[in-house]
């Protein structure tokens, strides 16, 4: 999976895991610049997202660049991960319908990642 440099990783984990549902897998690094591995489940086969931090500089502030959009994640009912989101005081974005039947929220991470969430129960097919 992805790894993505984080400005506060105790802030990161807070909205992956309590926010998305997701679990920490894997803590590496030092106590000060923790880097964590977070993903649906404990499987370590399984996809994740590596949350990293500087450790050769000052923590400096996540400049976005042109050509990265958003990492698409599946996973089961978007109306209750955007309670938890709201819950763990972090923004929901609206839930749509696209491609006549696919369920995705939008949401962005504290530093600025968007994620595109995908619903793996489908909404009925229009007519």
């Amino acid at each position: 999976g992805p790894a993505l440099f984080v400005t506060d990783s105790v802030r990161s984990v807070r909205f992956y895991t309590e926010g998305l549902g997701m679990v920490v897998r894997m803590r590496f690094g030092t106590a000060e610049r923790p880097d964590v591995v977070v993903g649906f489940g404990l499987n370590p086969t399984d996809s994740g997202i590596m949350l990293i931090t500087e450790k050769q500089e000052a923590l400096r502030p996540i400049a976005h660049a042109h050509g990265f959009d958003r990492i698409a994640v599946r996973l089961p009912g978007l109306e209750a991960v955007a309670a938890r989101l709201k819950a763990a005081g972090f923004e929901a974005g609206e839930i749509k319908v696209v491609h006549g039947f696919v369920r995705m929220m939008m949401v962005t991470d504290p530093d600025g990642y968007r994620i595109e969430l995908i619903d793996s129960q489908p909404a009925p097919r229009q007519p």
